[in-house]
């Protein structure tokens, strides 16, 4: 059998499988050969831990026009607009230890989705929806 680790000391990770053989029964040579590999991942003590993620979102936008008002010659959609579409969510962040049981953290994350809008507008915008978000805030640690 072949194991290979895979982590430091708290994110240990070993993967076994069956040792290839070559047509003598010996180890086999090049690329089947035995191998040790390893990789590094953030200790969850660290002082400073960032984060990068991404998903897809089930994402709801409607409006509707309780007045119409005019800007710049340009005319607001009449009407309600109503959609339910898939997004794309990416966020990145940092969370900094301030004490063992208190994290300061900063997100930022963005939506993008299609335009429910667009279609309404003389001419269509030619952009997708996009939704930004920077969040601040304290995080417990139990």
């Amino acid at each position: 059998m072949l194991a290979t680790r895979v982590g430091d000391a708290s994110t240990n990770v070993t993967r076994r499988r069956p040792r290839p053989t070559g047509s003598t029964g010996s180890a086999a040579v090049g690329r089947g050969a035995p191998r040790r590999s390893s990789a590094d991942a953030r200790r969850l003590d660290s002082a400073v831990r960032p984060y990068l993620g991404t998903g897809l979102v089930l994402r709801h936008f409607s409006s509707d026009s309780a007045r119409l008002i005019s800007a710049q010659g340009l005319e607001a959609p009449a009407g309600e607009i109503a959609s339910t579409s898939i997004g794309l969510r990416s966020h990145v962040g940092i969370d900094i230890r301030l004490s063992r049981h208190l994290n300061f953290r900063y997100s930022f994350s963005e939506t993008i989705s299609s335009n429910p809008i667009s279609p309404s507008l003389t001419p269509p915008a030619p952009r997708r929806l996009a939704n930004f978000q920077n969040l601040f805030g304290l995080v417990g640690r139990f």
